[in-house]
């Protein structure tokens, strides 16, 4: 206990941390010596008190978001008009000392040693040389020094290329920077140039899904991803996602077709464009039964978005061909697509 720069009162903890003393009552600075830091409190006034001050230490605490170089807590039931704190890091717990802050809860709870408000960084002088660093304030609490753990995402599409307007689905999980899962984070998506986006959070076991449409048009997109929790450091990455016009046809032809021997019998085959490109050059081949029973246009130039082109199949059957079932089987192709439509 000091009193205009002069030490009053001296007193040392016994193996039970207990202390006892008196001194006049008055305004006075008291310094408390921890083992791991030392605070002194100013223009503190004293007329009586028992048992005002409680501390904790931890020098491997577990936060979420903040790698660990040591964990203070400071209840003070006494009025005080400024503090300053000493604090010793073990330097032992961070890979980069460089990036090593201090940081403060205000809504500490320590029954269950938890942080019920936000860490927020404060202001401190970092002695790398002796680990200790320094904090002058105006209020109490708890005190976190160290670095702040890294957010990343592991995530896939349910393809690789999109067609225009296709659902996306993108699945992943968040995690922290030693792959522990990270829940109730903050996922933000969005393709650059458009103005599609979608949000979600991350589930318990740090899991989140987001489902959206594929752009209008073709072309090759940047699809930006985010995760945010505080205190982490955020993610941010950014990956291409193709998108191509679909390229498909619709067979319309009968599942069967009874011919009698000696009959010649015209049966209409429907080919429609159902897909998002004009088709050239496609190419028509009906294969299972004899050459000779049938002839047909064997070749489509264009086929427009959209467009049905209805081609005759010529069936001219022999008198003695031999009675019984054929499997056919109907191809439209070109170099792009294929469809295939098998009939008896």
């Amino acid at each position: 206990f000091f009193s205009d720069w002069a030490e009053k009162l001296r007193l040392y903890t016994d193996a039970a941390g207990a202390y006892s003393g008196s001194l006049p009552s008055g305004s006075y600075d008291i310094e408390i010596v921890f083992p791991q830091s030392t605070l002194r409190l100013y223009d503190v006034e004293i007329k009586s008190f028992e048992d005002p001050i409680r501390y904790y230490y931890s020098g491997s605490a577990d936060l979420e978001g903040i790698n660990v170089a040591g964990l203070f807590v400071y209840e003070v039931a006494l009025p005080y008009y400024k503090v300053s704190i000493e604090m010793k890091y073990d330097e032992k717990s961070i890979t980069n000392e460089n990036l090593l802050k201090v940081y403060k809860c205000e809504g500490w709870n320590s029954g269950k040693k938890e942080c019920y408000a936000k860490w927020n960084e404060v202001a401190a002088s970092i002695d790398k040389i002796r680990n200790v660093v320094y904090v002058n304030t105006t209020s109490l609490s708890a005190y976190a020094i160290g670095t702040l753990k890294k957010l990343s995402i592991d995530f896939n599409l349910n393809k690789e290329t999109f067609y225009l307007k296709d659902l996306v689905k993108l699945r992943g999980m968040v995690v922290d920077e030693y792959k522990n899962p990270v829940s109730n984070a903050s996922i933000n998506m969005k393709i650059k140039n458009t103005n599609i986006s979608a949000k979600t959070f991350s589930d318990g076991n740090g899991l989140f899904m987001l489902e959206f449409l594929a752009p209008e048009n073709e072309g090759n997109y940047s699809l930006i991803l985010t995760a945010e929790k505080h205190p982490f450091l955020s993610f941010n990455s950014s990956f291409e996602l193709e998108v191509v016009k679909s390229k498909e046809v619709s067979i319309v032809f009968p599942d069967t077709i009874r011919l009698k021997q000696g009959e010649n019998l015209t049966q209409e085959l429907s080919v429609v464009n159902i897909g998002q490109s004009e088709l050239y050059s496609l190419s028509i081949s009906l294969t299972g039964i004899p050459s000779e029973y049938y002839s047909l246009t064997q070749e489509i130039g264009k086929l427009e978005v959209g467009e049905e082109r209805k081609i005759s199949i010529f069936f001219s059957i022999p008198q003695n061909a031999s009675t019984g079932t054929l499997s056919a089987t109907l191809k439209v192709f070109n170099k792009e697509i294929s469809k295939e439509k098998i009939f008896g």
